[in-house]
């Protein structure tokens, strides 16, 4: 029987590897999720977005609060910039959404949208948004693509709107319909 002592110990020493490696890999997954429950927490904060499903599936592709933060202001400012002219209206509109959606005036975020909204941001910025888009949208169900698509039109038509125009009439240029309506496309 002692030439099986050894066995034995090695047996042993196997089973509480095993559930010690099982008992870390759920440590682990728990420590994981914990993690993805704050990061949708903060994002929802951030933007102000609710719906916790797309958030989460934001998350577990990746998205960081301040990705969801540019991904949510860059068409903003692209219909706001498609005229060539971004006026004091137009500025306001975009911080009041920004600000609204929990973009703090101390964060990085805000001081490089404040330079955004000095000087245009360069054309890159709109086709890594839209890259982004790209590759996001298949991962969403249709219910959550069209929320999203709904959402970031309707912040976009409210800066192209904030100008007003003559006595409300003509309130968004031609450059703006064009920009709104290639969002429109994107997000479809």
């Amino acid at each position: 029987m002692s030439s099986n002592e050894p066995l034995g110990d090695r047996g042993r020493a196997l089973e509480s590897k095993f559930f010690h490696d099982r008992e870390a890999e759920q440590i682990e997954r728990l420590k994981t999720e914990r993690a993805k429950d704050h990061a949708v927490a903060e994002l929802s904060e951030i933007t102000g977005m609710k719906d916790q499903a797309v958030l989460r599936k934001m998350v577990d592709l990746g998205v960081t609060p301040m990705t969801l933060t540019a991904f949510s202001i860059v068409p903003m400012l692209h219909v706001a910039w498609s005229d060539r002219v971004l006026d004091a209206a137009e500025r306001k509109s975009i911080l009041l959404e920004a600000t609204g959606s929990g973009l703090k005036s101390t964060s990085p975020g805000y001081h490089l949208l404040e330079s955004w909204l000095t000087e245009r941001p360069n054309p890159e910025l709109f086709q890594a948004w839209r890259d982004f888009h790209t590759e996001l949208s298949p991962h969403l169900s249709a219910d959550e693509k069209t929320r999203l698509r709904e959402e970031m039109l309707a912040k976009a038509e409210k800066v192209a709107r904030a100008s007003g125009g003559i006595l409300g009439f003509a309130s968004v240029s031609s450059e703006e319909r064009q920009a709104l309506s290639e969002l429109q496309q994107i997000l479809s």
